[in-house]
Protein backbone atom coordinates (compact mmCIF):
# COMPACT_ATOMS: atom_id res chain seq x y z
CA UNK A 1 0.00 0.00 0.00
CA UNK A 2 1.35 3.58 -1.24
CA UNK A 3 0.47 6.34 1.05
CA UNK A 4 1.95 10.00 0.75
CA UNK A 5 1.34 11.97 3.57
CA UNK A 6 1.31 15.77 3.82
CA UNK A 7 1.09 18.57 6.20
CA UNK A 8 1.30 22.36 7.17
CA UNK A 9 -0.61 23.83 3.97
CA UNK A 10 -1.80 26.31 6.37
CA UNK A 11 -4.71 27.64 4.08
CA UNK A 12 -5.81 31.37 5.42
CA UNK A 13 -8.24 33.67 4.04
CA UNK A 14 -5.41 36.24 3.79
CA UNK A 15 -1.70 36.65 2.10
CA UNK A 16 0.61 36.80 5.03
CA UNK A 17 2.25 40.11 5.87
CA UNK A 18 5.63 38.51 5.06
CA UNK A 19 4.97 36.62 1.50
CA UNK A 20 6.16 38.45 -1.49
CA UNK A 21 5.23 35.87 -3.81
CA UNK A 22 1.33 35.40 -5.39
CA UNK A 23 0.03 33.40 -2.56
CA UNK A 24 -3.46 32.28 -3.61
CA UNK A 25 -0.70 30.77 -6.32
CA UNK A 26 1.37 29.38 -4.05
CA UNK A 27 -0.99 27.56 -2.46
CA UNK A 28 -2.82 26.07 -5.59
CA UNK A 29 1.10 25.02 -7.10
CA UNK A 30 1.85 23.37 -3.39
CA UNK A 31 -1.68 21.55 -3.11
CA UNK A 32 -1.37 20.62 -7.50
CA UNK A 33 2.39 18.92 -6.32
CA UNK A 34 0.47 17.09 -3.84
CA UNK A 35 -1.52 15.69 -6.44
CA UNK A 36 0.92 15.07 -8.77
CA UNK A 37 3.18 13.28 -6.62
CA UNK A 38 0.34 10.75 -5.69
CA UNK A 39 -0.49 10.23 -9.17
CA UNK A 40 3.42 9.47 -9.59
CA UNK A 41 3.44 7.30 -7.13
CA UNK A 42 0.76 5.22 -7.32
CA UNK A 43 -0.46 5.99 -4.00
CA UNK A 44 -3.63 4.65 -2.51
CA UNK A 45 -4.21 7.02 -0.08
CA UNK A 46 -3.10 11.05 0.12
CA UNK A 47 -3.40 11.95 4.24
CA UNK A 48 -3.20 15.41 5.29
CA UNK A 49 -1.52 15.21 8.48
CA UNK A 50 -2.72 18.96 10.29
CA UNK A 51 -2.23 22.40 9.80
CA UNK A 52 -4.48 22.28 6.20
CA UNK A 53 -5.74 25.15 7.30
CA UNK A 54 -3.93 28.73 9.54
CA UNK A 55 -7.00 30.22 10.91
CA UNK A 56 -10.89 29.37 12.03
CA UNK A 57 -12.18 32.15 9.99
CA UNK A 58 -14.36 30.93 7.13
CA UNK A 59 -12.63 32.86 4.81
CA UNK A 60 -10.23 30.32 4.55
CA UNK A 61 -12.11 27.85 2.38
CA UNK A 62 -11.85 30.27 -0.28
CA UNK A 63 -8.72 28.26 -1.99
CA UNK A 64 -9.76 25.69 -1.08
CA UNK A 65 -13.42 26.17 -3.32
CA UNK A 66 -11.48 27.06 -6.04
CA UNK A 67 -9.47 24.25 -5.87
CA UNK A 68 -11.98 21.98 -5.58
CA UNK A 69 -14.60 23.63 -7.76
CA UNK A 70 -11.90 23.60 -10.69
CA UNK A 71 -11.28 20.11 -10.64
CA UNK A 72 -14.50 18.10 -8.83
CA UNK A 73 -17.85 17.40 -9.72
CA UNK A 74 -18.38 17.78 -6.08
CA UNK A 75 -18.35 21.21 -6.08
CA UNK A 76 -19.66 23.28 -3.22
CA UNK A 77 -20.43 20.85 -1.06
CA UNK A 78 -17.62 22.38 1.35
CA UNK A 79 -18.98 25.72 0.93
CA UNK A 80 -19.64 27.23 4.54
CA UNK A 81 -21.78 30.12 3.00
CA UNK A 82 -24.35 27.71 1.06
Amino acid sequence: MRIVFYTDVQLSGQTPLHRVDDYQGALVAKLNEVYSEARRRNADFVVCGGDLFNTTDYKAFRPVRFLWGASSPGRGRTDPEH
